[in-house]
């Protein structure tokens, strides 16, 4: 990725977002890549360098609280709506009208807040290992969307969501990381979703080796993110999850926009990439989400775990590929 390629931006807000933001070749669309946690734009760089290459514009930016964007404190500033509303104000900024946009997990959540309030924003939507989420009511039920059959919450989201869990993290930045990024399913089957062992993981300062799908500089990069940038902010998203913030931004936003409810269905091409292997984002709830709230739209499944833009990166690339080639 071009480091001359990054801008910041102030929204409406206030906020200072960074982005990352490369010019689409004629009658190619632009790409908006939405990532996860816990580290920034950086996690799309392969798909990022594959399609710019290919002529397509890129639209990447740090979240709200990662990287070098801003880092406010207050629960409110990140409502999946509040972020949604920001990234149109990026899109508006750069002068970009032509997007296809593509989450992956909680960039998943934004992009269906995007998918509901603006959809002529878009030429199509991509979600990653977590399907189409256009409104939730609480914990529970953002819970069962993306990590338990019976609505119970991962144990990782209840450490991440205390107040003092960054301090730990950032002490012990290699075991958060190999924590997060697993050189195996059964160490997020240990330590990740079970009640209280994240904590127990991080705080003893436990460590795994670094998982054979990400390189050394791709590791060596995202720590440097994160001790540069710290994750206090990052953990916010959890502890925003627990209150009841996103619930009253999202009736207020269908009221105030007056969003008609089949709004709630996507009406843009669709495509989810599921990984079968996601013991977070489950396989079967992302489908039986998409079957409901974009029933046209094409699913794929491959045979990885929760990082497929970095497990299966190139059978990503060429799904979205192909899947991009049927909207021009």
């Amino acid at each position: 990725m071009n480091p001359t390629l990054y801008k910041n931006v102030t929204v409406p807000r206030g906020f200072t977002y960074r982005h990352y933001h490369s010019l689409a070749a004629p009658g190619k669309p632009t790409l908006l890549f939405l990532h996860s946690f816990p580290t920034s734009s950086y996690e799309w760089h392969r798909q990022i360098e594959h399609f710019q290459a290919q002529g397509y514009g890129i639209f990447a930016p740090d979240y709200l609280g990662c990287g070098e964007s801003s880092k406010p404190d207050d629960i409110e500033a990140y409502t999946f709506v509040a972020l949604a509303h920001d990234i149109i104000h990026l899109l508006d900024a750069a002068q970009v009208d032509k997007v296809v946009g593509i989450g992956h997990a909680w960039g998943s959540v934004v992009l269906s807040r995007l998918s509901s309030l603006y959809p002529d924003r878009f030429e199509g939507f991509a979600w990653l290992g977590l399907g189409p989420t256009p409104v939730f009511s609480g914990i529970n039920d953002l819970a069962r969307a993306i990590a338990s059959e019976d609505g119970d919450v991962p144990g990782y989201w209840s450490y991440l969501a205390e107040e003092d869990a960054y301090l730990a993290c950032e002490k012990n930045i290699d075991s958060f990381l190999q924590l997060v990024y697993p050189a195996s399913l059964e160490l997020w089957a240990e330590w990740f979703m079970p009640e209280g062992k994240a904590k127990e993981w991080i705080e003893g300062n436990r460590q795994a080796e670094r998982p054979k799908w990400l390189t050394e500089e791709e590791y060596s990069t995202m720590r440097d993110i994160l001790v540069r940038s710290g994750l206090k902010s990052r953990n916010i998203y959890y502890g925003s999850a627990f209150s009841d913030a996103n619930n009253a931004s999202d009736s207020s936003a269908y009221q105030i926009l007056k969003i008609p409810q089949k709004a709630m269905t996507v009406q843009r091409p669709a495509l989810f990439i599921a990984a079968t292997r996601d013991v977070v984002c489950l396989p079967s709830l992302g489908k039986i989400a998409t079957v409901k709230y974009a029933p046209h739209a094409k699913i794929v499944e491959f045979d990885v775990g929760h990082w497929l833009q970095f497990e299966a990166s190139d059978e990503v690339n060429r799904e979205l590929e192909v899947w991009l080639d049927t909207l021009l």
